[in-house]
């Protein structure tokens, strides 16, 4: 709950990733872009941290999916708290 804004607005994912990972993050989303194997999709194993709306930072797993309809890709991700 603490990860989404309240008053129906949306967060978006850089609002979400510690400022020390966000270049990181975006070479890593060119790269997969890029060689689009898909490897990534479709399993929880992407294990990270995200920042909540009060600033302290908590540990999840990521799932991310993709939607193509033709020559547009979305990218689609839901996280949960990581478990153990």
């Amino acid at each position: 709950d603490d990860l989404l804004v309240r008053d129906g607005g949306r967060r978006q994912l850089a609002d979400l990733i510690p400022e020390r990972f966000l270049e990181r993050h975006e070479i890593g989303i060119r790269r997969s872009s890029a060689e689009s194997d898909g490897s990534y999709l479709g399993r929880w194993n992407h294990e990270l941290a995200v920042v909540r709306t009060d600033g302290r930072e908590i540990a999840v797993s990521l799932l991310v999916m993709a939607l193509s309809n033709g020559e547009r890709r979305q990218y689609i991700g839901m996280i949960r708290p990581r478990r153990g």
